[in-house]
């Protein structure tokens, strides 16, 4: 048997490319930096990353080569480095956090219950907040950030209001640069959500426990949450100082989430690299068959919609469970997804029942 290939020691402390680096410096003792073919070019961002945290060293005041710490001093450094890392940011997350709060302190209420001219705004109606995360959402000309928290925790939402980018946004160059928690993870919705918003085209990273929801576009206007779902209080900003505060807060977040394969969701394979397209699922669905039995389809699609049990549809549709469990495989694989719930998402957003 061929010997199993052993990650990088230092994965997860140090950016990939440092991690990589330091492997080669130490199986070869000593590497030259320069530019001849074997060199380490000295401009190399993952060189810099290795001095600067001790984790390599030069020979000489010159640095014609560096040679590597042993790897128990070299995990040290770098775990030392990582933590020293943690802390600052959860440092400047709070700072940046209680800045925002203090700016916000010093407008009157009055102004925060006045004209969107004063550059904030205190929304409490649910229905105004939700049309104006929705507005930021969908009028973005450059980009949206986004910090998501579930809003589901005793029941699912309707399926059927939830929104993803528009293809002609994507297609003029609108990024969605979407922060989801780590809570998304624990349940098969959650995770449908997060597969289904990366195959329409949202750029996703994970964290735990995300300070609030919040929604930004174009250094134009953001919404932040006052509530843990965001429904019942948040602020609308649009004031330009705050603005900066908001997107010095989500860059410094989204710079310290997690990137997350698709294949971590659960719901796609490591070795399906291409996601289906959006508009590429069936469109005769309930058009390839009998009128009854696509009359038949159309209800189970619905009741699967709705979230009903397989022995409620199979006493709606006056079939078997069985039957019921068939029809519903069958669905799954012509709409090209691994899970009924999966099936369930795709028919909602896509407007087949």
């Amino acid at each position: 048997m061929g010997e199993v290939e052993r990650a990088p020691l230092l994965r997860g402390l140090v950016s990939d490319s440092a991690a990589q680096l330091y492997e080669r410096i130490l199986q070869e003792g000593c590497v030259a930096v320069g530019s001849g073919p074997s060199a380490v070019d000295p401009h190399d961002p993952a060189l810099d990353e290795l001095l600067r945290k001790q984790i390599v060293r030069p020979t000489d005041k010159l640095a014609t080569h560096v040679t590597p710490m042993p790897r128990h001093i070299a995990l040290h450094l770098a775990t030392e480095a990582a933590e020293h890392q943690l802390e600052t940011h959860h440092e400047e997350i709070v700072r940046l956090w209680s800045t925002l709060r203090a700016q916000v302190s010093r407008w009157p209420l009055d102004r925060l219950n006045g004209p969107r001219s004063a550059g904030i705004e205190l929304l409490t109606d649910s229905a105004r907040i939700k049309a104006i995360s929705q507005q930021i959402y969908v009028a973005a000309r450059v980009e949206v950030c986004d910090f998501t928290i579930p809003r589901w925790k005793t029941r699912d939402p309707d399926l059927l209001t939830v929104i993803l980018p528009r293809p002609s946004a994507l297609a003029a160059g609108v990024r969605y640069r979407m922060v989801y928690d780590h809570s998304f993870l624990r349940t098969e919705r959650g995770r449908a959500d997060l597969l289904y918003a990366a195959h329409a085209g949202e750029d996703i990273r994970i964290r735990k426990n995300l300070p609030t929801k919040l929604r930004y576009r174009d250094d134009t206007e953001a919404l932040v949450a006052l509530t843990p779902t965001g429904t019942d209080g948040a602020l609308h900003i649009t004031s330009p100082e705050l603005l900066a505060v908001v997107r010095q807060l989500f860059e410094l977040i989204w710079n310290d989430s997690q990137t997350l394969p698709l294949h971590r969701t659960g719901l796609v394979g490591p070795s399906e690299s291409t996601p289906p397209d959006n508009d590429a699922l069936p469109g005769d669905l309930f058009g390839s068959d009998s009128s009854e039995n696509n009359a038949v389809r159309r209800k189970l699609a619905s009741l699967m919609v709705s979230g009903a049990t397989d022995e409620g549809m199979a006493r709606a549709l006056g079939v078997s469970v069985r039957t019921v469990e068939r029809m519903i495989s069958a669905m799954m694989a012509e709409l090209g997804v691994p899970t009924r719930f999966a099936a369930g998402v795709a028919i909602a957003r896509r407007g087949l029942v």
